[in-house]
């Protein structure tokens, strides 16, 4: 009776219960709701739940089969055990559809989905200069030395041609134009609250959304050096901050102009590194957006994300970016042969030392604390454990600076 759950599983009857637990981790994993969009997926779901509980709980072999009093027993409690398989499964599968659910959203899935559309984009493009910038120096140097470049450069189109059906179909996004503008109309609000960044002004324009998680139980299963899986528990909640049309039409500002300073010094600014030119517009931009909020006296819309891990980030970067550069002939700075690597490979190492770093000069629970006054309720979800974003490589760096300059 139990060699169905086996099969389930995909394992022989009498796998081990570490066997049973691993598969069990990887098809879940599998079908989730996050992953696998398949109408069939909550079936499988509930049918590979179902046979891990059952073959969790009992052990067979230990029934006499000769025995029929045993074999009544036996078939009692796999009936009972299949029901709150069943149930355990339906419970589990709705909370992960509801975490789903409100990762979608919150807009982080959107955002994901426009990422892998920019991530593709720039593969194609390093392939193709990969496969071209050797041609021409053939043609223009006449230098064969180049070559070695076609190496990367066929790997990464067979990988296109293995992805080509996927590669522009990631997924559908969550909100469509139509569904933006009713989202943007829908927290407009004009009623008797005041305006969270202009204390003199009533709210009466669009609220700011802040979207914020938790990640609680976390836990690691190390199998062998170069293999791992992590798990984790998720909340989501978000906040509308009332804010006034005075405050809207200043925010929009600041943000327009971050943008055009940020492509102006990448065009224009006569040094050699492209890196030092985006740090030079950041940091010009927040200047210029700071001294427009103080003559207006109105409140910045991210402060919240400025807290003591984020200023250990920024000033870690700012080391690394010192020290992978040529700045013997400031304010010429220039890029050297360690420049690209060392700032990709700190962009996926970083969480490996930031948090650490960060724990020498302060507190754990006050690391997410935001450095500036924030409304009440954005405090209580702090000291709850809720913080802006995941801690992740890449995503870390990334996301802090979408929401600025947005």
């Amino acid at each position: 009776m139990y060699e169905q759950y086996y099969k389930i599983l995909g394992l022989k009857p009498g796998a081990s219960n570490q066997d049973i637990k691993k598969v069990y981790r990887l098809l879940a994993k599998k079908y989730h709701p996050d992953i696998n969009p398949s109408p069939f997926a909550h079936e499988q779901f509930t049918a590979i739940a179902e046979a891990y509980e059952v073959l969790s709980s009992l052990d067979p072999l230990k029934v006499k089969r000769s025995d029929p009093e045993d074999m009544q027993t036996y078939e009692y409690y796999i009936k009972m055990a299949r029901e709150k398989a069943r149930q355990a499964a339906q419970m589990r599968y709705e909370k992960l559809r509801r975490e789903h659910e409100a990762f979608r959203e919150s807009g982080l899935y959107d955002l994901s989905i426009l990422f892998s559309y920019v991530q593709n984009i720039l593969i194609i493009l390093f392939t193709l200069f990969l496969l071209a910038f050797p041609v021409y120096l053939v043609l223009k140097e006449k230098t064969f030395v180049m070559f070695f470049l076609w190496i990367p450069g066929i790997f990464l189109l067979f990988y296109l041609k293995d992805k080509r059906k996927t590669l522009f179909r990631p997924g559908p996004f969550f909100y469509s134009f139509k569904d933006l503008i009713r989202l943007v109309r829908s927290h407009s609000s004009v009623g008797p609250e005041t305006c969270t960044y202009c204390s003199d002004k009533k709210a009466d324009s669009v609220s700011y959304r802040i979207n914020m998680l938790k990640v609680s139980n976390i836990q690691l299963d190390f199998i062998g050096g170069l293999w791992h899986q992590a798990r984790y528990k998720r909340e989501y909640t978000r906040v509308n901050l009332p804010r006034s049309k005075k405050a809207f039409h200043i925010h929009s500002l600041v943000s327009m102009l971050k943008i055009s300073i940020i492509i102006v010094f990448l065009i224009l600014l006569p040094v050699d590194s492209l890196i030092c030119r985006l740090i030079a517009g950041i940091i010009t931009a927040g200047l210029l957006a700071t001294l427009i909020l103080l003559l207006t006296r109105t409140k910045s819309k991210v402060s919240y994300l400025l807290n003591r891990l984020m200023v250990t980030r920024i000033i870690c970067w700012l080391v690394i970016v010192l020290l992978v550069t040529d700045i013997r002939d400031f304010p010429n700075i220039r890029s050297t042969d360690y420049t690209a690597a060392g700032v990709v490979i700190w962009l996926f190492l970083q969480e490996l030392f930031i948090e650490p770093v960060s724990r020498i000069f302060f507190r754990k629970d006050i690391l997410h604390k935001p450095l500036f006054r924030q409304p009440v309720l954005i405090n209580r979800l702090v000291e709850q454990g809720y913080q802006n974003y995941f801690e992740i490589p890449v995503w870390s760096t990334i996301f802090p600076l979408i929401k600025w300059l947005f």
